[in-house]
């Protein structure tokens, strides 16, 4: 049975690399689902209400859970504002799942985010 793990939290969190983390000690029966991935890189989508990174994250899921993962880890900064109705119906569609919210100041984000290479400070 597929269990469903979703981490969210502001950037600079630590979700991604907890993400990651658990995606290198479960191997390759974990299917790991970034947001930033899909959002960014793949589509080049806007993060607002009507985003068509949810509909590729949720068919995703769906490809992961009738692939037989054993876990699927799905990891964003998810914002309730645009990501809230999906997150309800995956929650409803899964039923127990391990849900996390990496909740951290926004000093800490902002310290953490000007040791990337890409800081989100000065960008759009």
């Amino acid at each position: 049975m597929t269990k469903l793990v979703v981490l969210r939290g502001n950037s600079g969190s630590g979700k991604t690399t907890t993400a990651r983390q658990l995606q290198r000690v479960l191997g390759p029966t974990a299917l790991l689902i970034s947001q930033d991935v899909v959002r960014r890189k793949i589509l080049h989508a806007p993060d607002t209400v009507g985003t068509p990174a949810i509909a590729v994250m949720a068919e995703l899921v769906a490809w992961g859970r009738a692939r037989g993962f054993a876990v699927i880890i799905l990891e964003g900064i998810l914002k309730r504002s645009v990501y809230g109705e999906f997150l309800r119906d995956l929650k409803q569609a899964w039923g127990p799942a391990i849900i996390g919210y990496f909740d951290v100041t926004f000093a800490t984000t902002v310290k953490r985010n000007q040791t990337k290479a890409r800081s989100f400070i000065g960008h759009s």
